[in-house]
Formats: structure tokens, sequence, C-alpha cells
């Protein structure tokens, strides 16, 4: 069934067919529609049980191009030639010419024309181009100079086929062809279902008016001739439907009126019919400015009859701005009857991204509407207890008003009004359901969870927790209507306090929340799949986030696959109302696909959600900009994980960007956003090297979230203590070690008050910054400050893995490995043997569950426990780890050099100290060679990082060579250090000065014994 979007009561009854069909025979219902929008997911299901049960399973495939490769379309050209030669004998006046010849004469299409990948373009190139070749006409044979667009060359045969046939009934010239076609045009724009429905419409047209009865039938059956019905109608179409609308375009610009006089006579169904088709024509028509603005124009004006239909038609076509901007002028008419504009109210889609505006503004309209029912006394004598329930219908219908504004407002990103519109609908409703808690209970709930939203998305976290919880208090307390109608408001209240628990720290009732929403999902769905929101799938995507919280990453991306497919199929279907959530599912997937170690994966997720919210920033920027930014950020992330970091450092500019901007005019709002991008961006800055740059940015971070947290402690502490530890690292990388401690110290303070008052929420922070902690201090050979601290992050880790091993045990052999570093630098060597022996076993442990995850754990363990036997004198153990941690590096470089080459070369490094160590001189100076052919490819692709570090292999392996009597060999390599020194040393006295004089000694010398 073609154009299914416009024939819903047809779908209806072919699936209610298909549900009586009781054959052994299967068959398929194929639906072509132009687009898959909310008549397929919304619309249709809704319209009877059959229909939900029948399209639950079914799916949406978006047709291609027939012909991509142009070597293709001239044997489909020749095959669609032929055809038409065959068949247009048989049609009435076209006997005259000989078919066959002219098409045998007929040239392929050049590869390059335009529109030949399509196979009903390329078929309707080649029916004009036989039919020019027959009757060429002053346009199509002027075609090579200025052709004609296609629709127009095929009207013009199309008229002729016309007029030859309305002579052949004496309809013509009894009737002007002006006359006649204008009669076309109103059967192709609003189609009839019975023969008298007909004739009423062609009596619209300017010249039938006022004719006999036989004369418009006469009319309805020459259209009837023309373009037989394949039903019970009273005539088909023009075919295909692109000329039918094409030739309603042309009519409707010279003649607007032609529109106008059918819109009183038309039902919901043609009067969207009506406006599909017109709103095609002015998206084909070279006028389509004017067109359009008829189409607006008709529709304020019969806004009675077409506003409604617009609605609905407009999330179905491709251009819906003339409907939009009608509906929006509607809104905004204060002449219109209030009784009007509140039915087009209960018409709105629960969610729609074309009719965002329009919603708020007729939201906005509806509520000011009901504010001022409720300051007019009813006009008639009421009873007590009547005009009891007329106050209480008032003031819920305000409650009402605010909570269906305060969604639709958080969805254009005005989230200050969304969330004064919440707090006052639950003030109202709160009251009501003191009085009447019977009633008015569910509805206080639903008001409580839309509250919390509003506060979440402005970080009010501790507020919109609170709401949250009472939220599902106010569920729970709902005993006294069936639970299947009670359970999706329940459904929603878990899943957004799972939310806040986990974004608060409460991580374990986080996911125990989570997973009674995922429960009562699963039977809401299976039992009662009609009551089910297929929004419900967000509830999935929350969970695998709580999963991913306590370390659950493998449940965690398979309850994120499971809500990605979901969430697509919704999408595909709908994706006026579904694309935004599938890009939070989407951007979260990425998350999940990279902590298991799937980066290349985990990227195309990201870079998927990128592009879904770069169209949707495009087309509502204040909605959708902070989404974009968010999604680019963490594309920045996975780009930087496979050591792309220019890239990285790219994509996190252009998301500070974003939030700069958006941060001028809204400073509360996404002044925190701005500062969580910045310290992401001072990472990137760091990785390449500029470290003054990425000291000034994380300064910035800093400044903005010590603000923030002067005023609200609870929401901003917490990452201001995560942004001090990134300053710390910044300022150590410039070597200002003092003043690094000093800000650790600050963080750690911050990290100890939270976590006194919240342990299972701060602790792993605490653990995790007194880890990086103790390495700042060894490196500045605070030893016995390092161990100490180390010890405290190792105890803190020991006790959260008694909690929840699964979380934890990761960070922990990551502070056994810094412990074991620690007590080898104060010369406790056995014991520090212990604790790397111990880390390595919890890490090949990881390993056999996830060793996409935790291999690249395991390789830097084991280059730590190489060293740590090499202190004991077990050298043969220290090689083996050594080597071990190689094989591991070198295999995880193959997919990601950028991020595996420079820990290959460290792990290569860890052997080379132990074969010198052992004198073992021709092993080492191989492995020194390895170590500079890793660093060579990475400079060069990263020069500015890696130059320095290559230069440095060539020259000891240079004295390498030269020492062990290699001196050809060393000359070749030191040739090769000591241009690279010298540019060095240009840029940077100060750095390399020394190592270009080394160098230049070095080659002198092996010079001199050439």
């Amino acid at each position: 069934m073609d154009y299914a979007e416009s024939r819903l009561d047809q779908v209806q009854a072919v699936l209610a067919a298909a549900e009586a069909h009781h054959h052994e025979t299967p068959f398929k219902v194929l639906l072509l529609a132009r687009t898959a929008g909310d008549w397929w997911e919304e619309q249709l299901p809704a319209s009877s049980p059959v229909a939900e049960a029948l399209t639950t399973n079914a799916v949406a495939i978006e047709v291609p191009p027939l012909h991509p490769d142009s070597e293709d379309w001239a044997p489909a050209y020749e095959q669609a030639v032929k055809a038409f030669s065959s068949a247009l004998p048989s049609l009435d006046g076209y006997q005259r010419h000989n078919w066959s010849d002219l098409a045998a004469g007929m040239k392929a299409p050049a590869a390059n024309r335009e529109g030949y990948d399509h196979a009903l373009t390329l078929q309707m190139h080649a029916l004009v181009d036989l039919l020019d070749a027959a009757e060429p006409t002053p346009a199509a044979g002027a075609m090579a100079e200025a052709p004609l667009p296609l629709p127009d060359r095929l009207l013009v045969h199309e008229r002729r086929h016309w007029e030859r046939s309305a002579s052949a009934r004496g309809l013509y010239p009894s009737f002007t062809m002006d006359t006649l076609s204008d009669a076309l045009a109103v059967a192709f724009l609003v189609g009839s279902d019975t023969p008298s429905e007909a004739d009423s419409r062609l009596r619209t047209v300017h010249g039938l008016s006022d004719q006999l009865n036989d004369s418009v039938c006469a009319v309805r059956d020459w259209i009837a001739s023309l373009y037989p019905p394949s039903d019970s109608r009273p005539f088909g179409s023009l075919q295909p439907d692109l000329l039918a609308e094409h030739h309603v375009g042309i009519r409707l610009m010279k003649n607007p009126g032609l529109a106008e006089r059918l819109v009183p006579d038309t039902n919901e169904a043609h009067a969207i019919r009506l406006l599909t088709v017109y709103s095609r024509s002015a998206a084909r028509s070279k006028s389509r400015p004017t067109l359009s603005e008829h189409l607006t124009d008709l529709c304020v004006r019969h806004w009675d009859h077409l506003a409604g239909p617009a609605a609905i038609t407009a999330t179905q076509v491709q251009n819906p701005d003339p409907l939009v901007k009608s509906l929006l002028k509607i809104a905004d008419d204060a002449l219109h009857p209030s009784d009007g504009l509140l039915a087009l109210y209960d018409q709105l889609p629960h969610t729609s991204q074309v009719l965002a505006d329009f919603a708020v503004r007729l939201t906005e309209r509806v509520l000011h509407l009901r504010r001022q029912e409720a300051q007019v006394p009813p006009e008639t004598q009421l009873s007590a207890a009547e005009l009891e329930a007329h106050g209480l219908r008032v003031r819920e219908n305000i409650a009402e008003s605010l909570c269906s504004l305060s969604g639709r407002l958080s969805a254009l990103g005005r989230r200050e009004e969304a969330l004064e519109a919440s707090r006052e609908a639950v003030k109202i409703r709160r009251i009501l359901a003191k009085e009447h808690p019977e009633v008015f209970l569910p509805l206080l709930s639903s008001a409580l969870h839309m509250h919390c939203v509003a506060l979440h998305r402005l970080r009010f976290r501790e507020e919109a927790l609170a709401a949250s919880r009472e939220a599902v208090d106010t569920h729970r307390a709902v005993t006294h209507i069936p639970l299947v109608l009670n359970l999706t408001g329940l459904i929603q209240a878990l899943t957004h306090l799972a939310v806040m628990l986990g974004e608060l720290g409460f991580r374990e009732e986080a996911l125990e929340v989570s997973s009674e929403a995922v429960k009562s999902y699963r039977i809401l769905s299976r039992d009662h799949p009609e009551n089910t929101p297929p929004e419900l799938c967000s509830t999935l995507d929350s969970h695998a986030l709580r999963l991913r919280e306590l370390g659950y990453r493998e449940e965690a991306l398979d309850v994120s696959l499971e809500a990605v497919e979901s969430c697509r199929s919704l999408a595909a279907e709908n994706p006026d109302s579904y694309l935004p959530m599938l890009a939070v599912i989407l951007h979260n997937h990425s998350r999940y696909l990279s902590d298991m170690g799937r980066r290349a994966e985990s990227l195309a997720v990201i870079h998927e959600a990128t592009r879904i919210r770069r169209g949707l920033a495009k087309s509502r920027p204040d909605a959708f900009l902070p989404d974009l930014a968010d999604s680019v950020g963490q594309l920045s992330q996975r780009l930087g994980e496979l050591g792309r970091l220019d890239e990285a450092l790219d994509v996190v500019c252009e998301a500070a960007d974003i939030y700069r901007d958006l941060t001028r005019d809204r400073p509360t709002v996404h002044l925190p956003a701005l500062a969580i991008t910045l310290n992401n961006q001072s990472v990137r800055l760091s990785e390449l090297g500029r470290l003054g740059e990425a000291l000034e940015v994380s300064h910035e971070a800093v400044g903005i979230y010590r603000t923030l947290a002067q005023s609200h402690p609870d929401t901003y502490l917490p990452e201001l203590a995560r942004f001090l530890i990134n300053l710390a690292n910044r300022l150590g990388q410039l070597k200002r070690h003092e003043e690094s401690l000093d800000v650790g110290r600050e963080a750690a303070k911050i990290l100890r008050g939270l976590a006194e008052a919240s342990p299972a929420a701060y602790l792993p922070d605490l653990g995790l910054h007194l880890n990086n902690h103790s390495i700042r201090l060894n490196n500045l050979g605070r030893s016995e400050e390092a161990l100490s601290v180390i010890r405290e992050a190792v105890h803190i880790r020991r006790g959260l893995v008694d909690d929840n091993p699964q979380a934890f045990l990761p960070d922990l052999a990551m502070s056994l490995s810094n412990l074991s570093a620690d007590l080898g630098e104060v010369g406790h060597h056995t014991e520090a043997l212990e604790a790397i022996h111990e880390s390595v076993r919890i890490s090949r442990s990881l390993v056999k569950t996830d060793s996409g995850a935790f291999l690249p754990t395991l390789a830097m363990g084991l280059i730590v426990l190489s060293d740590s036997l090499r202190e004991l004198g077990h050298y043969t153990d220290a090689i083996a780890a050594a080597n071990e941690a190689i094989d591991i590096h070198r295999s995880l470089a193959l997919t990601h050099p950028p991020a595996y080459l420079p820990k290959l070369a460290i792990s290569m490094e860890a052997l080379c100290d132990i074969f010198m160590e052992l004198r073992e001189y021709p092993e080492a100076i191989n492995v020194i060679a390895d170590m500079t052919r890793v660093h060579e490819a990475l400079a060069e692709t990263d020069p500015a990082v890696h130059l320095p570090k290559f230069a440095a292999c060539l020259f000891n392996l240079s004295a390498g060579l030269a020492n062990y009597g290699r001196k050809s060999e060393a000359l070749a390599v030191i040739s090769k250090a000591v241009p690279i020194y010298r540019a060095l040393a240009a840029q940077d006295p100060r750095a390399y000065g020394v190592n270009l004089q080394k160098s230049l000694r070095l080659h002198t010398l092996l010079t001199a014994h050439q």
C-alpha cells in the first residue's frame, strides 16, 4: 500500500483483515511511505489492539537508491525505453508513431546525468526522452540550451493527452483546458470517496460551479478514464505522485482559491490529504516561497477545519515549515475561541521536535485561558458540591497545563522556566492531594517526577533527589487504582530516583532501585504491551549506567545494547519523537564499549550520537546545543584513547567554544558544563605537550568551580576536588612542585570531608586521589611521605573491594602496583615484590573475565614486577615478566598504535635495564634498536611529543654500538640524532643544548675513527 501515512483508515482495514486471515498460506503487508513519522509510531498502533499487535515487530526500512553506481544507469535506461516503446502503442492517440524505431535510435544517458540513481527518475527520463523523440515541443526542442525540469517536460506530454481525450469526449473546447486542469488538480489534491462527493468537489472549480449534473458527471468520468481507480473510489490519481503534486502546485499558483473552496467540505482525513499534497507541491515548486505562504494563510483562515490536521500533517511531511508557521500564528491570535484552542491542545503529541515551539506557545495560551477561568465565577447557579467540583477541576486544569509546559520548555532548553512551572504544579497538586488523596495522589506523583527532572537539569541534585524520593513514595501510596495504570509512573519515578542516587554516590541503592524499575518495565511490557510507553526503554539505559558505576561492565554493555536496539527501531519509525533519546543512549553506549576495551566501536558509536545531535542542534540550537557539546566532549575522550591527540584537542576545543557561547546568554545553566569541558581541554593540551596552555585552562576551570562551590558547596565541591587534582597534575608537569603538592593537599582535604559525610559516595574518589598524590610525592624524591599516602590509598581500596570486588578490584591492583614502586624506592624490596605479585594476580584474574579492558593494566603491572624482581636479583623471572609485558603491548599496538606504542617502549626499556645490569650488551643493543624504531614511528605521527625521545634513543643506540665496536653503524645512527637535536635546541636551548653538544662530541669521535 503506497502513501500509507495518509491512508490510515485503509491501513487499519488491511490489518483487521490480516487478523481475520485463518488460512495456512502466509502473506506479507508492505506499506510504502515518504517518512516513518508519528503516523507509524503513535497513530497507527493506537488505533486498535490489532494494529498495536501487528506493528510491534514490524521493521521500517529506508529505501536506498536503486542504481548507486553510474555504470548501471545505461542498461536500466535502455530497458525502460524498450518497455515504454512496447506499451505506448496501446494508448489512444499514440499508435501513429513507430516507437520501436524511435527507441532504437536513442542513446543512453551520460554518466554524470543527475537523478539516474533512482528508479523513478530514471524511468521518467526514459519516458520523456522517448516522447520528445516522437513529438518535440519548442521547450523540449530547446533542451540542449535551456532544459526544462523533468516534471515540466512530462506534463507537456500529459497535457496533450488530456486535451486529446477531452476532445474525443466532447468536453473540449466546451470547457477550457484551464477549467479541466483545475478539475484534475482538485482530484489530485483532495480525492473523493464517492461519486456524489467527487461531483460536489468538482463544482468548486470555476467553470463547473454552474453546470448541470450531467456535465459534472462527464468531467468526473473523464478523470476516471484518464486515471482509473484501484478500488471503489470515483477515480485514481496521476502517477508518479510527484507529477500530480507538480501539477497541483502550478494550478494553485494560478488560482490560490482552488484549495480555499475545498476546505469547508472536507473531513479530517481529506484535510490531511489536502495539506499533505499542498505542502509537497510547495516543496517542489519553483515558486515555493509563494505557495508556502499561501498554505500558511489558508490554514490560519480556516483554522477551525485545518489546525488539527495541520498538526498531524506537519509530523509526516518533509516540508513542515508552512504548517508550523500557521500553527504558531493560530496559537498567538488572541481572537481564536478557547474551545477550539483547547481541542487543539488535547491533540498535541507527547513529544515532537517539529511541533516543539508551537506546543510551548499553545500550552502557554491554554494556561492563560485556564488562569482566567479561575478568576471568573461560574455563569450558572451551582450547588455547594458542584461548586467544589468546579473549583477542583479548574485548579487541576492549571496544574496539568503547568506540568505539560514544564516538559515542553525543558525540551526547548528553557530550563529555568521549566522549573518555575513544575514548582507551581507541585504546589497546586500537593494541596489538591491533601484534600482528595484518592483522586490527586497519582497526579501529584507525576508532577513531582516532572519537578525532579527540572531540578536535575539545573544541577540542583539534592533537591532533585528529595523530589524523586517523594515521587516514588507517592506512587507506592496509590493503591486504589489498577496496578497497570500506576506502574508506568512508578517506573519513571524509580528510574529517575536511581539516576539521582547514582550521581550523588549512593551506588548500591541506585542499582537496587534501578533493578526494580527494569523488573517492573519487563513485567509491564510482557503483560500489558498496549500500556507500555515506548520511551520507557530509557529505563534500560539508566540501569546500564548503574551497573557500570558498580563495575558490572559486561552486564552494563548487554543492557545498553538492548536499549540501543529498542530505541533505534523507535527512532527509525518516528525520528521526530525519538532521535533525541537515541542520541542519549548511543552517547552512553559509547562509554560501555570503551570500558570493555572496544575502542574503535566506541568511537563509531559516539560519532553517530554526535551526528544526530548536530542535526538536532541545527534545527533547535537552544534545546540541543548543550547535548551536542556533551557528545563532542566525549568524542574527544574516545579519540584520545586511540592516541589521535590532535583530533581530540580540536574536538574538545569545539565543545568549549559551544559552551562559551551558551554561557554568555545563560551563565547559571551552562557555567558548570563549561568548566568540565575546560578541565578536559586541559588534559588534551597536556597530552600534546602544550603545558603552559594546559595550566591556564585548568586554572580557569578551577576558578569557575570555586565560585560555584561557595554558593552551592553540596553540589559543586566534589567536582572542584577533581579539578584541583587536574590542576595539581598540570603544575607538576611544569615542575612547580610545591604548588602542585599544595593544590593536591587541598583536593585531599575536600575529599576527606566529603567521604566522612558520605563514605560510599566519595571514598572511591579519595582513594584515587591519594594514589595519584603518592606518585607526585615519589617523583619529588619524598619517598617516605609517598609511601605513607599510598598505604592509605591501598587501605581505602581494600575496604571498597570487601564491599564490591567487581567494581574496585582494578583500582586496588593499580594502588598495589604503586605501593610496590614506593616500597622499592625506600629499599623494602621484599615487601615491594609481595605487593606487585598481588597486583598482577588480581590483574590476571580480571583479564580472564574481560581481556579487552584489563590487558593494558596487566602489562603495566608486569613492568613493575620486572623491576622488582630485578632489584632482588631474580633476573630470569624479571626477563620473563618484561617479555610478557612487551608481547601484550605489541599486540595492543597492532590495533591502536598511538595509544600503546609509547607503553611498548616503556616495557622495552625495562627489559633493556635488565640486560645492561647483566652486562649482556648485544641483547641490550637489540632492545634499544627496537625502542628506536618504536619512537621513530611515534615521531612521524606526533613529532612535538616524540621527537625528543626518538633522538634520545638514537643517541643511546649509537653509544651502545660504539662501545661494542660497531662504529660505522654507530656513526650512521648518531648522524640522524644530530639534526634532530639541532632543531630542538634552536627551539629550546635550555632543554636541548646539552643533548646537542653530547651528540656532536660523539659524532666527532666516531668520524675520527673512520
